[in-house]
């Protein structure tokens, strides 16, 4: 499976990808609650999650495919939670 960046560079394509005075990138932050998760961040770590997600999605393999997204990658050291597990699986439309 690999990381095909297919937002971004469609985003740069269009030219709404965000301008890079407003570039700010401290991770994302990821916080539970009693009946909530909360994922924030930036729009660079937005994207960028939106990159896996996409990459996940198209990678042919219905089964064992994710990503681990941790603090050495896009989780903030300030997150709640230090890892976030993206995994595709075989299941159809509910």
């Amino acid at each position: 499976m690999y990381h095909t960046e297919i937002v971004s560079k469609y985003l740069k394509k269009i030219g709404q990808y965000p301008h890079a005075s407003v570039k700010s990138s401290s991770g994302i932050k990821l916080t539970a609650g009693n009946d909530y998760f909360l994922l924030a961040g930036s729009p660079y770590d937005l994207i960028e999650l939106a990159d896996l997600l996409v990459s996940l999605a198209l990678s042919g393999e219905n089964k064992g495919q994710h990503w681990h997204i941790d603090q050495q990658t896009l989780v903030s050291e300030n997150s709640a939670i230090g890892e976030l597990i993206l995994e595709r699986t075989d299941e159809g439309p509910l």
